[in-house]
């Protein structure tokens, strides 16, 4: 299982992402959030095998491919959508990740 918690920024919206992988079979995906873009998003994503969001290119990427509603491109959460689903299939370890912006 892997867990991750995206703020997304000026928008103040927070999404909590949870990704169960025991096998091929038994795959779960749960994304809460305050915005009801990325709601849309998860209940397209649930249907999704997670080795395609983990590995495929941006082109071919179901989280992208489904990210097209998305008001805002530079919204975080696709990001860490594809990051929770490499740590939920052992592809990559847990590691925070920032996005440190100033002006």
């Amino acid at each position: 299982m892997a867990r991750a918690e995206v703020f997304s920024g000026i928008c103040g919206f927070t999404t909590n992402i949870k990704i169960d992988s025991l096998d091929e079979q038994n795959e779960s995906i749960q994304i809460t959030s305050e915005c009801k873009h990325i709601d849309e998003l998860a209940i397209n994503l649930k249907s999704e095998d997670l080795i395609n969001i983990a590995t495929k290119n941006i082109a071919e990427n179901p989280v992208f491919q489904y990210a097209k509603m998305l008001p805002h491109p530079g919204c975080p959460v696709t990001s860490g959508i594809i990051k929770c689903a490499e740590v939920a299939l052992g592809l990559a370890l847990p590691k925070d990740a920032f996005i440190k912006l100033e002006k």
